[in-house]
């Protein structure tokens, strides 16, 4: 497997296309460069508003999608909330904490590895299982905090993380086999399908890497038409794009997209624990002082607290509507 030039991973103010649908952030990776997720429909919430609001009503700051001005403001307490990417490098360099989805507002948007059907066999499949589904959010946070903070290769990174987790011992299961293994516009999907091509590799398989080729409307495609064998997805945003409208269930959330990607020739693979999908983020200091783990807990806080995001947030069902909506919460706007 030829490795490839490392990359600052700085991501310049993208996204805008994301906005135009229901999800303000769906599975776009950390802060780096030239990712452009599709957009998600709101899931379908089961759940009411939980008592009243105690203290004031929140503030609102419009900012950037998951980008360094919302990273910057929470940091300099310009912000007290921010929406931000549950995976975003930066919460682990800065010890962020992320609040608990208590009332699962956001769909699910695990990463997944998708294939052809006659390249995703059981046998590939095998191969890769014992390593992704280790795979927690935690750790693809500080994964990505590496790359796009420490910039380390993410070859490197997903290198390491496997020999560490002792996933490439290998054997020769996949002798004589050959893949193209491909992956979308940024750091966390180059880690991820770095870690699939050198899975197959160490299992005796040819691989051959298709980095950064573009966008979910140019990797979809190019598994579809061969020009690439496999590569790593997210739950939510690939099932949006297949038609299918995911949930906060992620067992059914799988078996719609597996129907779905069927009909397209696709096979999916295993689905690991990591999470890359909307989080709302405070510092240490404000969860200590407020007492905060969870997102219900913002509710009473007794002071007036501001939260950070996209402009298109007050409009967004899983930004200030699903606060509003799910967890009962007031806005200033």
């Amino acid at each position: 497997m030829t490795r490839r030039d490392p990359r600052n991973g700085t991501r310049p103010a993208v996204l805008a296309a994301v906005l135009a649908g229901a999800l303000v952030l769906a599975a776009c990776g950390d802060d780096d460069s030239d990712a452009t997720p599709t957009t998600t429909a709101a899931p379908a919430v089961t759940t009411t508003p939980g008592g009243t609001q105690a203290g004031p009503p929140l503030k609102f700051k419009p900012l950037d999608v998951g980008g360094p001005l919302t990273v910057a403001a929470l940091e300099n307490d310009d912000i007290q909330v921010a929406l931000l990417f549950s995976s975003d490098g930066a919460i682990a360099a800065k010890g962020f904490v992320v609040l608990e989805d208590d009332k699962k507002l956001q769909p699910v948007e695990n990463l997944v590895v998708v294939g052809r059907q006659d390249k995703l066999t059981d046998a590939v499949d095998a191969v890769l299982e014992p390593a992704l589904s280790t795979l927690t959010t935690a750790e693809l946070t500080e994964l990505n905090k590496r790359m796009n903070v420490d910039k380390e290769d993410p070859a490197d990174v997903a290198q390491s993380w496997l020999e560490a987790g002792g996933f490439l011992e290998g054997g020769d299961s996949l002798d004589g086999q050959s893949f193209t293994v491909g992956s979308s516009n940024f750091n966390e999907q180059e880690l991820a399908s770095s870690m699939v091509g050198q899975l197959l590799e160490a299992n005796g398989a040819d691989v051959t890497e298709k980095f950064k080729i573009g966008a979910r409307e140019v990797v979809a495609p190019a598994l579809e038409n061969g020009d690439i064998d496999l590569y790593v997805e997210y739950v939510g945003s690939y099932l949006t794009f297949l038609g299918g409208t995911p949930t906060t269930d992620l067992d059914a959330s799988v078996a719609d997209l597996s129907a779905r990607a069927a009909a397209k020739g696709v096979v999916v693979g295993t689905v690991a624990p990591a999470e890359d999908k909307n989080a709302f983020v405070v510092t240490r200091e404000t969860a200590d002082e407020y007492g905060l783990a969870k997102v219900s807990d913002l509710a009473g806080v007794p002071d007036q607290l501001t939260l950070g995001g996209p402009p298109e947030c007050p409009q967004r069902p899983l930004c200030i509507g699903g606060l509003q909506s799910v967890y009962g919460l007031q806005f200033d706007l």
